[in-house]
C-alpha cells in the first residue's frame, strides 16, 4: 500500500508466488537447494523473478495432463498474470511473471 499498488495486484503476484515456489519444492528435485523471489515496481507493472537451482524446468511448457477440472499451480499463475517468460541461465530456473 505504501508504493500505490491496488490490492488485487499485490495478492495476484502473492498467488503466483506461492504457487510457483510450491512447484519448485515438490519438483526441483534434489539439487534444488535454495529459491530467490524478487518483486519489482515499474511505473504501473509488478514484476515477480523466481530464480532456482532446481532440475531445467520450463513453465511454459507445462499443459496439465488431467481430465479433471483443476486449475491450479503453474495452470493458476498462467491464467492471472499478464505475462509469463522463461531463461534457463547458468544452471538457474528464472521465471519472469508481470502483473
Amino acid at each position: 500500500s505504501e508504493n500505490k499498488i491496488p490490492n488485487k495486484k499485490a495478492n495476484l503476484a502473492a498467488v503466483c508466488a506461492e504457487e510457483m515456489t510450491v512447484n519448485i519444492i515438490k519438483f526441483g528435485g534434489k539439487s534444488s537447494n535454495w529459491i530467490d523471489i524478487n518483486l519489482c515496481l515499474e511505473d504501473d507493472l509488478l514484476r515477480l523473478r523466481i530464480r532456482d537451482n532446481g532440475v531445467n524446468f520450463n513453465p511454459l511448457d507445462y499443459e496439465n495432463d488431467s481430465d479433471e477440472f483443476d486449475i491450479h499451480g503453474i495452470e493458476l499463475v498462467k491464467k492471472i498474470s499478464k505475462s509469463m517468460n522463461y531463461i534457463r541461465a547458468i544452471d538457474m530456473n528464472n521465471t519472469i511473471i508481470t502483473f
